[in-house]
């Protein structure tokens, strides 16, 4: 799989699922988290 192919396929279930609002609603349950959600 090359790089085009992976962010054609994510940008098709993102249209598709809405998965970016999804991430956005994450909650963290670490205690101490070193990298932030929206780094993810």
């Amino acid at each position: 799989m090359n790089k085009s192919y992976l962010k054609q396929l994510f940008t098709y279930i993102n249209k598709v699922y809405d998965i970016g609002e999804k991430i956005n609603t994450l909650k963290d349950k670490r205690v101490k988290s070193q990298v932030k959600i929206s780094t993810i």
